[in-house]
C-alpha cells in the first residue's frame, strides 16, 4: 500500500465539516471583535482549534529548551568550535572575492555577500574567545541567564543603532558597574549568542524553530536541505519537543538528511498552535520518514499523540499529513485548505446571518452531506489531489465481507486490546456489521418461531382433520347400519 492510500481526507469525516462550520459561524479574530471575513481568519482559527490549555508557557519553554534549544545549539557551537577560524574566515573572504568579479549588478552583489556573511557568521574569528572560555553554548546560555545580560544587550543593540547617541548609552551601561573591556566581552557574547540562535530562524512570518542537518554546521555541507513536498504534522503538547528529539536521533543514527521545525516556545501564543511539529520531506523518502515517526511512537507509548490540525489528511489518526505550495500563490497546506472551507461555506450560507447557522443545519442535515461534497469534489481540482486520490472503492458486499472477516477474528481473539487498536473509523463500521448481524439474527429466529407455531398449528389441524375423519367413518357407518336394518325389516 503506498503512503496516499493509507491517508484520509478530512472531509471525509462529518465531524470535521461540522467544526468547520462552528468555527466559521462562531470564532472571531483581533480579539474577538471582529468576525472572520476572508481565508486567512479561518486559517488562523484552524491552527489554533482545540488548542491546550493546560500547560503554560514557561513549561513549552523548559521542554523545548531541555530536549531542542539547547542540544541542537550546542551541536553547532561543537561543530564551529573544531574551525580554524582564521583560515574559515580567508575562505570566506575569497568567497567574497568570486562574487564581486561576477557579471551581476552592484546590489545583486551586496545581497549575496550579506547572505554569506550571515550564513558564515563572519568574520566568525571574533568570537574565538568565546571558545577559548565557554565549553557548550549551553554555558555561554548560563552566564547570559545568572548575569541578566538582556538588559545590556538592548542598550547595546541601541548604541548600535543610534551611534549619535553613544555618549547617553554608554553612561547607561556605565551604571551595571562594568568596564569597557567587559562591555566589549559582554557584547561579542550577545552578537554570538544571537546569530546562533537565527541558524534557526527561517524569516519573517514564517513559524517555528528550524532544524536540520545543514543547519548544525557554520557552512556549506554539500547536500541540500530536504525540500519539502509532502508534510507530516505531529501534536503532542509539550511532549513534542520530546518526540522531536528522538525522532532527530533516530534520523541521524540512519544517515537520514531529516528537517522538521517545531513552535517555538518563547514566541507569544506560537507554542498554543496544533501543528507543534511539522517534518518536511521529499516525496520520494516521505515513506522512509513516515517509518521513523510510527517507530518513535510506537517504542515511546508514554508520549501521547493528540489531533493534529483539523484539516489535516491522518494517517492512524493522529499523524497529519499535508503538502505545501500546490498552487501558483504558495500557500500553506492549511491556508489552500482553509480557502477552500471559506469559498465554500461563504458561498452556501451567503444570505444568512451567522448565528442561524447552526440552527439551520440542525433543522436540514443534509447540509452537511451537500457541503462535504462540494469541498471533496474542490480538492481534486487542486494539486491535492495527489494527496487525497479518487480511491477504487469495493463493492458493498466486499467491504462487508472484508470487515465480516476482520469482526470475526477480532471477536475470536476475544481481547479488549487487540480492538483498540483499531481506527475510530473502522470500530463505528465493525459496530455498524454487528448490529446489523444481529437484526439479521433477530429476524432469522422471528420466521423460526414463526414457523415453528405454524407447523404446530398444522400438525394440531392435521390430528383435528383425522379425529374429523374417525367421527365422519363412524357416521357412516352407524348410518349403514341403521339403513340395513330398515331394508331387512
Amino acid at each position: 500500500m503506498s503512503l496516499f492510500d493509507k491517508i484520509t481526507n478530512p472531509f471525509e469525516d462529518k465531524e470535521v465539516i461540522r467544526k468547520i462550520i462552528d468555527i466559521y459561524s462562531n470564532a472571531r479574530v483581533d480579539n474577538e471583535t471582529k468576525e472572520i471575513d476572508d481565508a486567512d481568519g479561518l486559517y488562523k482559527r484552524i491552527t489554533d482549534y482545540g488548542k491546550e490549555n493546560e500547560n503554560s508557557q514557561n513549561e513549552y519553554i523548559s521542554e523545548f529548551d531541555r530536549y531542542i534549544r539547547l542540544p541542537n545549539l550546542d551541536k553547532l557551537y561543537a561543530n564551529i568550535g573544531l574551525e580554524d577560524f582564521e583560515a574559515f574566515d580567508k575562505q570566506v573572504e575569497e568567497i567574497q572575492r568570486r562574487i564581486e568579479s561576477k557579471p551581476i549588478s552592484d546590489a545583486k552583489k551586496q545581497g549575496m555577500i550579506r547572505e554569506l556573511h550571515k550564513k558564515t557568521m563572519y568574520p566568525l574569528s571574533r568570537f574565538k574567545m568565546l571558545f577559548d572560555e565557554f565549553n557548550s553554548f549551553s554555558d555561554i546560555e548560563k552566564i547570559y541567564n545568572e548575569k541578566r545580560f538582556a538588559s545590556i544587550e538592548n542598550i547595546l543593540i541601541n548604541l548600535a543603532i543610534y551611534p549619535s547617541q553613544k555618549e547617553e548609552y554608554m553612561q547607561q551601561l556605565q551604571q551595571f558597574g562594568l568596564t569597557e573591556e567587559q562591555i566589549q566581552k559582554i557584547n561579542i557574547l550577545t552578537i554570538f549568542r544571537r546569530k546562533m540562535n537565527n541558524r534557526f530562524y527561517a524569516g519573517e512570518g514564517v513559524m517555528g524553530f528550524h532544524v536540520n542537518p545543514q543547519s548544525l554546521q557554520v557552512y556549506d555541507t554539500g547536500v541540500n536541505v530536504e525540500e519539502g513536498e509532502v508534510k507530516f504534522y505531529i501534536n503532542a503538547g509539550t511532549d513534542t519537543y520530546k518526540f522531536a528529539s528522538l525522532f532527530q536521533e533516530r534520523c541521524e543514527n540512519l544517515g537520514l538528511n531529516y528537517y522538521f521545525k517545531v513552535v517555538h516556545a518563547y514566541k507569544k501564543d506560537e507554542y498554543k498552535r496544533n501543528d507543534k511539529m511539522c517534518i518536511f520531506t521529499e516525496r520520494k523518502d516521505a515513506e522512509k520518514f513516515l517509518e521513523v515517526i510510527q517507530q518513535v511512537k510506537e517504542e515511546n507509548p508514554d508520549i501521547i499523540l493528540k489531533s493534529p490540525p483539523l484539516l489535516t489528511g491522518k494517517i492512524e489518526g493522529n499523524i497529519g499529513v499535508g503538502m505545501d505550495n500546490i498552487s501558483t500563490e504558495g500557500k500553506s497546506y492549511n491556508q489552500e485548505m482553509s480557502t477552500i472551507c471559506f469559498e465554500t461555506i461563504k458561498e452556501f450560507f451567503k444570505n444568512m446571518p451567522r448565528d442561524q447557522i447552526l440552527e439551520f443545519i440542525k433543522a436540514n442535515t443534509q447540509v452537511i452531506e451537500q457541503l462535504q461534497s462540494e469541498m471533496i469534489a474542490k480538492v481534486q481540482n487542486t494539486g491535492l489531489s495527489e494527496l487525497f486520490p479518487k480511491k477504487k472503492t469495493k463493492g458493498q458486499g466486499e467491504q462487508t465481507a472484508d470487515l465480516e472477516d476482520l469482526l470475526t477474528e477480532r471477536l475470536e481473539d476475544s481481547s479488549t486490546e487487540s480492538l483498540e487498536e483499531l481506527s475510530t473509523e473502522k470500530l463505528e463500521e465493525l459496530l455498524r456489521i454487528t448490529q446489523e448481524q444481529n437484526k439479521s439474527k433477530k429476524s432469522e429466529l422471528e420466521q423460526l418461531l414463526k414457523k415453528q407455531m405454524l407447523i404446530e398449528k398444522i400438525i394440531q389441524a392435521q390430528e383435528e382433520g383425522k379425529q374429523l375423519d374417525r367421527q365422519i367413518a363412524e357416521a357412516r357407518e352407524k348410518l349403514a347400519q341403521k339403513e340395513g336394518e330398515e331394508y331387512h325389516e
